[in-house]
């Protein structure tokens, strides 16, 4: 799993160097079709891709864009065909292997109403894969360990790419903007190669309080909302102790007062404004219940707690990125100091059990 999560720099430089054939076919969708209305959809792991993509797919190509978890979909809501044409409609799935049964439903119910779809998996030979009109491969191929970690990263990389390439496309943004965006995203890479060994020391040093704590918290803001999910999902996968994520005004609303002293509550620092500000004092106010506290990001070494500084980019775009990788190391971390193999499945895992997904 640390192998896979060290690798995933080198992906995203390469995807970046290769980005006009890699979005192409997606960027067609968008000059051949008045879209207006995306839906993402998506279980586990993608399903948290699919809310910092919305996010993005709002802000650089103007559409409507919701998340919707498959099963939603199937047994309780449509496709808007009332308000828009299934022609103006793009579905997206970044998926994993493309085989998850929800997922898959999606999919066929909007191929068979004439909606645009768009995925991405590592088995691009598979069932999703063929019922999209364009399917794009993640170079992350199958990973050892179960809990995904360079294959959820390719996933939103990919379609952050895509995104920033129609919007180029279609002239929603300038080509002074699109250099400052492609930069950033190469300024990431960078980054993320830079913090492993940082992460790893923070890791070393503070591993008693990090091995001893009861609960895992995540806040984020904005774009990042999906990162704290996400990362919450993968410390509860690796670490199978309580693990949360919370939105930074929701987690004032009630959760902080479950908060105990032996708890570690990390908060991510994205872009500068106001709502870092308010995270900053948040942590400091935290510091009164748990010394635990882990401010995340660049410029926090001075925020009480245990600060895990690191370098970043500075862009919107680029924290969903530089925050992730941090949080997936210390899962694997935490999973390596507890014994756990993560290539085994649980013997409490639904997969075979619920038929979660569908026989290639």
């Amino acid at each position: 799993m640390l192998q896979h999560i060290i690798e995933e720099p080198a992906l995203i430089r390469g995807l970046l160097n290769n980005r006009k054939a890699v979005t192409g076919d997606f960027c067609r969708i968008f000059l051949e079709n008045n879209i207006r209305r995306v839906y993402f959809s998506g279980s586990g792991s993608p399903s948290n891709a699919c809310e910092v993509l919305a996010y993005f797919c709002k802000k650089l190509l103007g559409a409507e864009a919701t998340c919707i978890i498959p099963t939603l979909f199937d047994h309780h809501q449509d496709f808007d065909t009332l308000n828009y044409l299934p022609e103006e409609i793009l579905l997206i799935c970044p998926a994993e292997s493309g085989r998850t049964k929800g997922t898959v439903r999606v999919a066929e119910r909007a191929a068979s109403r004439g909606i645009h779809t768009a995925c991405c998996t590592f088995n691009i030979n598979g069932r999703l894969a063929d019922l999209c009109d364009v399917a794009l491969y993640k170079p992350s191929g199958r990973e050892v360990a179960l809990p995904s970690t360079k294959g959820h990263t390719m996933g939103i990389f990919i379609f952050l790419l895509c995104f920033v390439e129609a919007a180029l496309a279609t002239g929603k943004i300038e080509e002074q903007e699109y250099r400052l965006y492609i930069d950033e995203l190469y300024t990431s890479a960078q980054c993320m190669e830079e913090n492993v060994q940082t992460v790893e020391d923070w890791f070393t040093d503070n591993q008693v309080e990090v091995m001893d704590s009861g609960c895992y918290w995540f806040i984020g803001y904005g774009a990042n909302i999906g990162t704290a999910k996400e990362c919450a999902l993968k410390f509860l996968e690796c670490t199978r102790r309580p693990s949360l994520a919370y939105e930074l005004e929701e987690f004032m609303h009630g959760p902080l007062a479950a908060v105990r002293p032996n708890d570690m509550v990390f908060f991510l620092m994205a872009e500068t404004g106001a709502e870092r500000s308010r995270m900053a004092e948040l942590a400091q106010f935290c510091t009164r219940i748990t010394e635990r506290c882990v401010a995340v990001g660049a410029d926090v070494a001075t925020i009480a707690g245990l600060p895990l500084q690191i370098v970043t980019s500075g862009g919107k775009m680029g924290s969903t990125l530089e925050l992730l990788q941090p949080m997936q190391l210390l899962a694997g971390d935490i999973a390596g100091c507890l014994g756990y193999d993560l290539t085994k499945h649980s013997k409490n895992s639904a997969g075979k059990a619920m038929k979660l997904s569908i026989e290639e």
